[in-house]
């Protein structure tokens, strides 16, 4: 069955005029830059060196944050290990390391699956109170516009930028600056950090089933007699883990020069950066930086506190249309790490000869500070460049590289303070959730019945009084949901016919114009989601109501976000009796 948005005749509208918007910039001069043509020869500008502050934002975002760091630094953790079992020499260990070595990797892959099922949970928690905040405006909360700040540079090694592939079209280095000085609203980083916590979430549970598959071979193996066999059993295992990595969501590599001993990571920056062809981009501040796609991702790991990629490296690694995201620690003093937005579509960076340095701090105020400048490489000396990249406290990959051991004890992490404070998360943004409850205004009572509906001494309830079982809200919910607000030149229907089936026991399904999804439910508050996908496009439908009696019945009223890429762009009011 087509989507909603697509199956009017206006579906190419549709979707020229909502995918324009969203695309235009990121896909058009994200990858043109790069490209392969003649350039024109450009005007000398003024150079200049972008300034954005932002802010923490809401609780709810600040939460989810803190949850998807945690998720994502022991995920790393976690493949690190993995990269430490494929290197390791089997042959030449003493019997029994190999086996305490995958019990290891076992049971570090069965926490990083805690820790993404947890982040998921509170990631998706605060979406939805992030949208129950935003009935009657599509964002939540849009970070202050003033902070973005242009400062003169000294020097003139900073040129206006050819497009190649448009007829030697020339862009400023506004184009540049905009890209990293976005802001962006609440709730659409809370979703991009759900897209996160899900592909992490995947990877985990699929890791989970193949560490436990390699250790099962492993321990059979024991009990062989011949020792070719065993040695045939151990390559099996191996096998298993590496084939693990193929499939995963999460790319993860090295944003730094490899040292022998490195394993099997790919490595995305050369230890002579003098002459990058094409282009590159040098991040500190961070102990890496995550291409965060609709569907897949990539991790890139960095040295002492800096992540470097070389574009020309990195092409088939980096996608067109992205959020980039850093880790790093925003309070030295204590173990909590949280995410910095850096910009979108890491493509836009990339301008031959040119390296893009970025800097990130933390501001007294707790939010997150990045410069960011245009440097120049070709012909020019390197002590001019370090100079350069000195002032935003930057440096050259160093040349004798990182090892794989070096960078599994800089990202350990241990396992019981995680998994604590990914429970203290849980209880912070459970009670948001519950204070949001509280802060809901009461439903209406309805009025009497003429036909005697009421309680069996005959007087009328009231609507909304008392506790709801989970027997009273079983049943089945039907009625359409009524736009209430789209955006400009984007369309839909009208109305979308939805059907909401609850169980005993806090889940459901859902039907939304013939597409299905979940449905769950916790005392009053009710939820679900629908992916509308067709024609390769999806769209995201997700619901946040309340639950009340209505006479005799159960009605449930509430609004429901439909979404594309992460950004809303309808809204639909939705009440059901049943």
């Amino acid at each position: 069955m087509k989507s909603c948005f697509y199956q009017k005749p206006y579906a190419a509208k549709i979707i020229r005029r909502f995918l324009a918007v969203l695309l235009a910039g990121t896909m058009l001069f994200g990858l043109c830059a790069c490209a392969e043509s003649k350039p024109k020869e450009a005007e000398e500008i003024e150079p200049i060196t972008v300034e954005v502050e932002r802010e923490p934002g809401p609780q709810a975002l600040q939460t989810a944050n803190e949850a998807a760091a945690l998720a994502l630094r022991y995920y790393i953790y976690a493949r690190l290990k993995t990269e430490e079992l494929i290197a390791s020499d089997f042959d030449s260990m003493p019997d029994g390391v190999f086996e305490s070595l995958m019990d290891e990797l076992v049971a570090v892959w069965e926490t990083a699956d805690a820790l993404a099922t947890g982040a998921e949970k509170i990631t998706d928690q605060a979406v939805l109170l992030l949208e129950a905040a935003s009935i009657d405006q599509t964002a939540a909360y849009v970070q202050p516009q003033a902070q973005f700040t242009t400062l003169a540079a000294k020097g003139s090694d900073f040129s206006m930028i050819p497009l190649a592939d448009n007829g030697g079209e020339v862009i400023d280095r506004q184009t540049w600056a905009e890209n990293l000085s976005k802001q962006y609203d609440a709730l659409r980083g809370a979703q991009r950090y759900k897209q996160l916590a899900e592909q992490l979430g995947t990877d985990t549970k699929t890791a989970v089933e193949q560490m436990a598959l390699a250790q099962k071979v492993i321990r059979n193996a024991a009990d062989l007699e011949e020792a070719q066999a065993e040695v045939g059993a151990y390559t099996r295992s191996i096998n298993i883990v590496e084939g693990y990595k193929t499939g995963s969501k999460v790319g993860l590599f090295i944003g730094a020069t490899i040292a022998t001993g490195g394993g099997s990571l790919t490595a995305l920056a050369g230890s002579s950066m003098s002459v990058p062809v094409a282009g590159a981009v040098i991040v500190g501040g961070v102990d890496c930086i995550v291409d965060v796609g609709k569907t897949t991702s990539s991790i890139i790991l960095g040295e002492d506190h800096q992540v470097t990629v070389d574009f020309e490296k990195a092409g088939d690694v980096i996608q067109p249309v992205s959020m980039v995201m850093g880790l790093v620690t925003m309070d030295p003093t204590s173990a909590v790490e949280e995410i910095a937005f850096l910009g979108e579509a890491m493509m836009e960076w990339c301008y031959p000869g040119k390296v893009t340095g970025i800097a990130v701090e933390t501001t007294k105020k707790g939010n997150s500070l990045v410069l960011a400048r245009l440097i120049e490489l070709m012909g020019e000396n390197i002590p001019d460049v370090e100079k350069t990249l000195e002032g935003l406290k930057l440096h050259f990959p160093k040349e004798e590289g990182v090892s794989l051991s070096q960078l599994i004890l800089a990202n350990t992490v241990d396992s019981e303070a995680a998994l604590e404070k990914m429970r203290e998360l849980n209880a912070q943004i459970s009670a948001a959730d519950q204070e949001d409850e509280n802060q809901s205004p009461p439903p209406q009572e309805t009025e009497p019945s003429d036909e005697g509906g009421g309680s069996l001494t005959g007087e009328q309830q009231e609507a909304g009084t008392g506790s709801i079982t989970g027997q009273e809200m079983a049943g089945t919910y039907s009625g359409s949901a009524t736009l209430q607000h789209v955006e400009e030149d984007v369309e839909a229907d009208d109305s979308l016919a939805v059907t909401l089936q609850l169980g005993e026991n806090g889940t459901g399904t859902v039907d939304v114009y013939g597409f299905s999804g979940e449905a769950e439910y916790t005392g009053s508050a009710v939820t679900f989601s629908v992916k509308m996908k067709a024609d390769g496009a999806a769209v995201y439908c997700s619901f946040k109501g309340k639950a009340s009696r209505s006479g005799s019945g159960i009605t449930i009223s509430g609004i429901m976000n439909c979404s594309m890429m992460g950004i809303t762009f309808a809204s639909y009011s939705w009440s059901a009796q049943k």
